[in-house]
């Protein structure tokens, strides 16, 4: 069985039967077959005085050693170049297995579309601050609390995982970076104080020029109107953001440890990135680098 939600918040179940099955007479009733996102819900057994007779049920569980690494970012449009496969020269590669959450605004994060994975990284906050109606400390702080809100419901849906937090990014406009940094003070001073289930992403500090404003050399002039964009990364800063979102998951998956087969990497500037998005590609076949796992510091 594989569990989905649907628009109504109420859980519904559709079954999926292995092929190897589907020969087999009545094989509706024989078996099912439960996806690793189903598992954090659904129990396979046969409640007591439920039938009359005899009846077995065997329960066999299989899930990849992968699985400790797998990944669901929750993220605004600056998380889209993020991608997850098996190919280290697209993506973050075949140890960080994951999905990636479209979620432009902190009231669009949907705790359950992260059931089933061990580390649930969210990245939204910067569209809340950046509104009109956001205007002074108190309206900050609101933004905030519904944001501390969403954190404790995805806890709340998946226990096992642990969440990781990525700070506003910076953008090229200091009233909005004023914004962004008092909702950082926020989190560090009542967020992280108090939660000890999550972990901030650090080195968004590597996204700033000398005038402290968003970089110039990591984010885009234009955006698809055309027009001045102050918020959007371009693919070396989507690679430097995908640099720090893995080292901080697998760092703390293996204890602290970096584990990584050491490897050429890719220079801009004197900054290292990483093969996570689709830009890397092209770096690669152009000999500037080669990587074996999809990231380095």
């Amino acid at each position: 069985m594989d569990l989905f939600r649907n628009q109504s918040n109420k859980l519904m179940f559709t079954v999926k039967y292995l092929k190897e099955l589907e020969q087999l007479p009545n094989y509706k009733t024989l078996a099912t077959y439960l996806t690793r996102r189903s598992q954090e819900f659904f129990s396979h057994g046969i409640s007591k005085g439920s039938i009359d007779g005899k009846r077995y049920s065997i329960t066999f569980r299989s899930v990849s050693f992968r699985n400790r690494n797998s990944t669901c970012i929750i993220g605004d449009s600056n998380t889209c170049g993020l991608k997850f496969g098996s190919d280290p020269k697209k993506s973050f590669g075949q140890w960080m297995p994951g999905r990636q959450v479209f979620t432009p605004v902190i009231d669009d994060i949907d705790p359950y579309v992260a059931c089933g994975y061990k580390n649930i990284v969210v990245h939204c906050a910067i569209n809340d601050l950046k509104k009109e109606e956001v205007k002074n400390f108190a309206d900050i702080k609101s933004v905030f609390s519904l944001y501390v809100n969403k954190i404790e419901h995805i806890q709340a849906v998946n226990p096992r995982a642990h969440v990781y937090i990525c700070p506003p990014l910076p953008s090229k406009r200091a009233e909005l970076n004023r914004k962004s940094l008092y909702f950082i003070k926020l989190i560090r001073e009542e967020l992280l104080s108090s939660n000890f289930g999550v972990t901030m992403v650090d080195g968004f500090d590597g996204f700033l020029d000398q005038a402290g404003l968003l970089s110039q050399h990591l984010s885009r002039n234009l955006n698809r109107y055309q027009k001045p964009d102050y918020l959007h990364l371009n693919w070396r800063g989507v690679a430097k953001l995908g640099v720090l979102i893995r080292n901080t998951v697998l760092l703390r998956m293996n204890g602290g440890t970096d584990r990584r087969r050491r490897s050429q990497i890719i220079r801009n500037n004197g900054q290292m990135h990483a093969g996570v998005t689709d830009g890397y590609a092209g770096a690669v076949a152009n000999g500037f680098g080669h990587n074996h796992d999809g990231y380095q510091s």
